[in-house]
């Protein structure tokens, strides 16, 4: 009889990975843009091909300078992850911002207004 763990093997990648490229964001990335950046999830799908990193970050720059500044470094931060993680092949990653946060800001602004 075998045991079955309580979390599948994308849930434990998507664990490994997360960290990984936040160690890589906070300690190897020399793109003074991307240091008030974060990583809010990530979601690696079924077949392990593609890496979805979701983003949050300052005002300070447009969602089309952080995406860029993003593809800049793809290469390297994929460099990062084979280094750190074995993996028959590493998945394609892909940038998208994560407006939570903004969402929520409007719709507490909206509440307030109300009242």
């Amino acid at each position: 009889m075998s045991k079955r763990r309580p979390f599948s093997r994308v849930d434990r990648l998507q664990a490994e990975l997360r960290k990984v490229v936040e160690t890589f964001l906070a300690f190897e990335c020399q793109i003074e843009e991307l240091k008030n950046t974060t990583v809010t999830h990530i979601n690696l799908t079924k077949d392990l091909s593609i890496l979805k990193l979701y983003i949050s970050h300052t005002e300070m720059h447009s969602d089309r300078e952080i995406l860029e500044f993003f593809g800049s470094i793809k290469g390297k931060l994929k460099n990062a992850i084979g280094k750190n993680i074995r993996m028959r092949k590493i998945p394609e990653l892909q940038f998208q911002i994560d407006n939570q946060l903004k969402e929520a800001e409007r719709i507490e602004q909206l509440i307030n207004s109300i009242s």
